[in-house]
């Protein structure tokens, strides 16, 4: 028995990057042909995504909407394609779908396949009057899966549209009949609908399926599983595939409530998706097309909160900070030109702006949501030096990045003002050392001479502050050490910037000195000029 699988994806950012998604998990986790997945969607989908499914070895079929006021039938106009030709099954699957395994096959005889609804919508009584006023036969009445209500009721028939599987035998039959009770629903129950009007494509289904009589057989809850409700009833229940409901961060990793099924099975999802940027991400540029606008919709920021973001980071102790460790580093003669850099910690690109001075390519890695909208919108103004081109920009933690570029190479690693806003600042940077081809510049705050606590929180509203609750101080000698671990060179330069945060005389009693200090630290994998960079910690800086 032959199947192929269908998605119905609107030109819009969310639905485009999760249909890359969910195609990946058909084709790695399903063992789906790429053949035979088939998208169908509006013909002005960006040429980004068909470049992207193209890469992927799907199919595209340009489809018109089903009615330009309900967006969510859309995905009936796939039942009356004409790309089903030569197949004995069909899918139909939502855009937030993640498979991890593969469907038990169609029983032979068995028109239709699907999961019940796990809450009651619309209202029973809301179905009743619908069918009634339809002429139609009151199907079977069966408990919810889930409801918030006591013994919340539903129709059997009354599916969760996120995944159908169709018999293409029977399909012109049912799909004549899905697409006609649609038109009715909009047409003379729209307005009763209310907050329900979304469900009209799964109310006609099920009234398609009810009067079509077609022969019909549930699915395992495990698939088509819902990763928003905090639902007892799926404890014991092994996620097959999974219905995210669009709740997914900003890496487009899926979010999920509660149960522990969730947790292990996003867990496993999440992994996945990290490697497929990884492997996607430097080396496809419609995949990476697809995956920024993605982030960019995720990401979007107010002119109110560009401008909080801008301002924080051009305070004049802020920029006289950035100005002096810049000429310092522009004074330690290291070849910076024409390199890869990952850069972590960006903020909003001001240091990014010094590498593409040597005409390098920077991948800018920075967490928050307003900062990187700012680089974005920096792009755009020709009063900021910050061009597009050769500038990527990933909206992911630091440690999260190291996991998804586990197996990427830079030339250059850019590390100032980051490590000591981390929890772990040792592990991370010696995840980090290993990303290196040639050289790793560190720039942090140490716990040498420091008279307050070396483990410390921040204000984490604040935008050039940590994202993590609890920050640590560790010395120049744990780094030191740390850097030695993974690069076969480390050194510190014989020279400090022009800034009382750097110390010349690190013998200086604790007493006698305030505040933070901070020390730089190069990792090479080669060895560097001994007249300018020390291969041991030292005392005192020239």
């Amino acid at each position: 028995m032959t199947t192929t699988y269908s998605c119905y994806v609107d030109a819009h950012p969310a639905f485009e990057w999760q249909a890359l998604l969910l195609c990946a998990s058909l084709i790695h986790n399903a063992g789906v042909a790429p053949e035979d997945i088939i998208f169908h969607g509006s013909p002005d989908i960006s040429e980004s995504f068909l470049a992207a499914l193209r890469s992927f070895g799907a199919q595209f079929e340009p489809t018109v909407q089903f009615d330009e006021t309900h967006a969510y039938c859309n995905k009936i106009k796939q039942a009356s394609s004409k790309r089903f030709s030569g197949y004995d099954t069909v899918v139909l699957c939502d855009c937030d779908l993640y498979f991890l395994g593969p469907l038990p096959q169609r029983p032979e005889g068995i028109s239709a396949m699907g999961r019940q609804v796990d809450l009651g919508n619309p209202p029973l009584h809301m179905l009743r009057e619908i069918y009634e006023s339809a002429g139609l036969k009151e199907p079977e009445v069966v408990p919810t899966r889930y409801s918030t209500k006591a013994s919340e009721e539903t129709f059997a028939s009354n599916w969760n549209g996120g995944l159908y599987v169709l018999s293409t035998r029977t399909l012109p039959r049912f799909a004549e009949a899905w697409e006609r009770f649609a038109r009715y629903l909009l047409q003379d129950h729209s307005d009763r609908l209310g907050q329900y009007r979304n469900h009209i494509d799964q109310i006609a289904f099920a009234m398609a399926l009810d009067e079509t009589g077609l022969p019909w057989q549930t699915l395992n809850p495990g698939h088509n599983h819902p990763t928003h409700l905090p639902a007892p009833t799926y404890a014991e229940t092994a996620p097959a595939s999974l219905h995210y409901h669009r709740e997914q961060d900003a890496l487009g990793q899926l979010t999920y409530a509660y149960s522990a099924p969730h947790a292990t099975a996003c867990a496993t999802a999440n992994a996945q998706i990290r490697e497929l940027i990884g492997n996607r991400f430097l080396t496809d540029p419609s995949f990476e097309a697809v995956f920024s606008n993605w982030q960019q919709h995720k990401g979007t920021a107010s002119s109110q909160e560009l401008d909080h973001a801008r301002g924080l980071f051009r305070e004049a102790r802020y920029m006289r900070h950035s100005a002096r460790r810049l000429e310092h580093l522009a004074s330690l003669q290291l070849d910076l030109h024409g390199k890869t850099v990952l850069e972590f910690g960006a903020g909003i690109g001001e240091h990014s702006q010094f590498f593409f001075d040597r005409g390098c390519s920077v991948l800018s890695v920075e967490p928050r949501a307003s900062n990187c909208a700012e680089m974005r919108r920096k792009h755009t103004d020709p009063a900021e030096y910050l061009p597009a081109a050769g500038h990527r920009i990933l909206q992911a933690a630091a440690t999260d990045a190291t996991k998804i570029f586990s197996q990427a190479r830079f030339q250059i690693i850019y590390n100032y003002g980051l490590l000591y806003h981390m929890t772990d600042p040792l592990g991370f940077l010696k995840q980090s050392c290993t990303l290196a081809s040639e050289l790793y510049l560190l720039e942090t705050a140490v716990s040498d001479l420091v008279t307050s606590q070396t483990q410390y929180s921040e204000d984490t509203t604040n935008a050039t502050n940590a994202i993590e609750d609890q920050c640590l101080l560790v010395s120049r000698a744990e780094i030191f050490e740390t850097m030695k671990s993974e690069l076969p060179y480390v050194y510190v330069p014989r020279t400090q910037p022009a800034h009382e945060q750097f110390l010349r005389d690190w013998t200086t009693p604790r007493e006698m000195t305030t505040g933070r200090h901070s020390a730089i630290f190069i990792g090479s994998t080669q060895p560097l000029d001994e007249a300018i960079f020390s291969p041991e910690l030292l005392d005192y800086h020239d």
